[in-house]
């Protein structure tokens, strides 16, 4: 299925919360972190489309990199697990 596009005139921050709402971004990227910033890089991407076409909108980074602060994610120690690698034998 495709992914959400922002609306003509939508602002950022509506379509990275209508992007990140969406069904199929749930299902293909079920971490929010990661499904906010791929929300991010569409709007980006779209701006820059709007952009090489002659429009005057440019991103709203300031807005941008707060956003993205807010959804970073820190690991503890009891969410990490470790995997063992069995080691190969030598015959």
């Amino acid at each position: 299925m495709p992914l959400p596009k922002p609306k003509s005139k939508e602002k950022q921050k509506e379509f990275v919360s209508r992007c990140a709402g969406d069904s199929t971004m749930n299902k293909e990227y079920p971490e929010t972190a990661q499904r906010v910033a791929v929300c991010y890089s569409l709007f980006r991407q779209a701006q820059k489309k709007k952009a090489a076409q002659g429009s005057d909108d440019e991103p709203e980074w300031d807005e941008t990199c707060s956003e993205i602060e807010k959804t970073q994610q820190i690991v503890t120690a009891e969410e990490i697990r470790v995997i063992k690698i069995p080691k190969k034998e030598n015959n």
